[in-house]
C-alpha cells in the first residue's frame, strides 16, 4: 500500500475540537471493538478536561498520547501507558480510513516517536478476537501472541477472546 502522509502530533489543548469531532464522528464504530467513551467526555468541557488530564500524565511521564492529522482532520489517535521500561498500546482510527495501511504507518511512527523519549525494552497491545483487522496490524507489527484471556472480550462487553500481544525493542 501507499505510504499517506501524515502528522504525529503530541495531545495538546489546540486539538480539543478536532479531537472531539473524531470521537462523535467515530463513537458507533470504536463501539464495535472498546467500551463508548463517557457522555461527559463528549462534550467541549470533558474533552477539555480530558486533554488537560492526558497533558498531566505525560508530564509525570506515565503515558505519551499522540494524534494523527492530514489536513485539519484527526483521523487517529495512539496511547502508550508507560510502566518501568514496558508501554501498553491503544490506538483508533477514524472509519473512513481503515483499510488503507494507516493504521499499521501510525503504529511504526508512533513507537519510533515514543522510543526517542524512553527506554522501552516492550510493548504490548490487547485486542479481542473479533476485531480481526487490529489483530491483523499488531502482527504486522511484530507483536506476538503471548496470552489469551478466553472469553474476556465477552467480560467486557464484546464477542470473543482478549488476546495479549509483545513486541520486544532493542
Amino acid at each position: 500500500m501507499n505510504q499517506i502522509e501524515f502528522a504525529l502530533e503530541k495531545v495538546a489543548s489546540h486539538h480539543c475540537a478536532a479531537l472531539l469531532l473524531f470521537e462523535r464522528e467515530n463513537a458507533d464504530y470504536f463501539s464495535q471493538f472498546v467500551p463508548p467513551r463517557a457522555l461527559e467526555m463528549l462534550t467541549d468541557q470533558g474533552m477539555a478536561r480530558a486533554i488537560e488530564a492526558l497533558k498531566t500524565d505525560m508530564l509525570e511521564r506515565e503515558g505519551l498520547y499522540f494524534v494523527a492529522v492530514i489536513g485539519d482532520e484527526i483521523v487517529g489517535r495512539i496511547n502508550f501507558t508507560i510502566g518501568g521500561d514496558q508501554a501498553e498500546i491503544g490506538y483508533r482510527l477514524a472509519e473512513r480510513w481503515t483499510g488503507k495501511g494507516l493504521a499499521g504507518q501510525l503504529l511504526e511512527t508512533a513507537i519510533a516517536a515514543l522510543c526517542k523519549e524512553y527506554h522501552i525494552k516492550r510493548l504490548i497491545a490487547r485486542v479481542i478476537t473479533s476485531n480481526l483487522a487490529s489483530t491483523k496490524v499488531v502482527e504486522r507489527a511484530g507483536f506476538e501472541r503471548f496470552n489469551t484471556e478466553e472469553g474476556g472480550g465477552e467480560r467486557r462487553g464484546f464477542g470473543g477472546d482478549l488476546v495479549s500481544f509483545e513486541r520486544w525493542l532493542d
